[in-house]
């Protein structure tokens, strides 16, 4: 009987910790995902800049 328990508690932490990994991953991929946005729109703007400095350069 205290087998089964202590087998059931086992289980349970080890699902926890799985569960705890897998969200710990995810929400890496949501941080680097968040950074690259970030990156990407500042590059945008120093683009969508220099094209306007480029036409009135031009004018």
């Amino acid at each position: 009987m205290t087998k089964a328990i202590a087998k059931k508690a086992l289980f349970g932490i080890l699902q926890h910790r799985v569960m705890f990994q897998k969200t710990d991953l995810l929400s890496n991929l949501v941080i680097q995902h968040q950074q690259i946005r970030r990156k990407v729109l500042i590059l945008i703007l120093l683009f969508l800049g220099m094209a306007e400095t480029l036409m009135r350069v031009i004018q």
